[in-house]
């Protein structure tokens, strides 16, 4: 079982050798604490009030870096982030070049008459279907996500519905003559509409209410 999260661990934790956000907040208090009393706090005398994380003080360089820090943004707080800062991970893989040119390639299956599948795609276009990092074609998740949301036919602002079919795969052809063969059947019987959806239908709606509240 993994521990529990606490938000102490936020204040107090970090990468070895820096700061804590609870470190830094206490220098920014000291920082702002010597300018309003003139108190003169010198880096050396502020470094020693606090610990990085893992022991031991931090440089004078580091102290300094952080009081032109906060000089520069008085709304500073600990966890904030420049606007221009690079965000930290792995970038992601499937890259918006990558999702248009998979988009063009579904759109250019379909206005050839062909159904624009997840395999057709990738079978087309495997460079944009592929994750570099990997090697392998992404999953059909990330792809449809594609086809929802950047396929269209003639308006951009009304991309597919692509709707999940009803059955995975297609009848097979023994499959469609049993079903005609019983679509015959109930025609023979001469029942009207009104018989079927009065009978037929709301016992199924039954059995499906039966079936939920079981």
């Amino acid at each position: 079982m993994a521990p529990k999260y606490h938000v102490g661990n936020f204040w107090t934790s970090g990468p070895k050798g820096q700061l804590s956000p609870w470190s830094k907040a206490v220098v920014y208090g000291l920082h702002r604490a010597s300018i309003k009393l003139d108190l003169d706090l010198s880096h050396t005398d502020i470094a020693a009030e606090v610990e990085v994380v893992g022991g031991g003080n931090p440089t004078q360089g580091t102290i300094g870096k952080l009081r032109a820090k906060f000089d520069a943004d008085p709304s500073w707080y600990p966890g904030k982030e420049r606007h221009n800062a690079k965000k930290r991970g792995r970038k992601p893989e499937f890259t918006p070049s990558k999702r248009r040119a998979v988009a063009r390639t579904a759109m250019a299956i379909k206005e050839n008459g062909v159904e624009p599948t997840v395999a057709a795609v990738v079978a087309r276009n495997s460079t944009a279907c592929t994750n570099d990092a990997t090697g392998e074609p992404f999953t059909d998740k990330y792809i449809l996500q594609v086809f929802r949301t950047l396929c269209y036919d003639k308006n951009p602002n009304v991309p597919w519905s692509h709707t999940e079919p009803l059955q995975k795969t297609a009848l097979s052809p023994d499959l469609e003559n049993l079903r005609f063969l019983w679509s015959g059947q109930l025609l023979k019987l001469g029942h009207s509409g009104a018989y079927y959806h009065r009978y037929v239908a709301a016992t199924l709606v039954e059995l499906a209410n039966t079936h939920t509240n079981a």
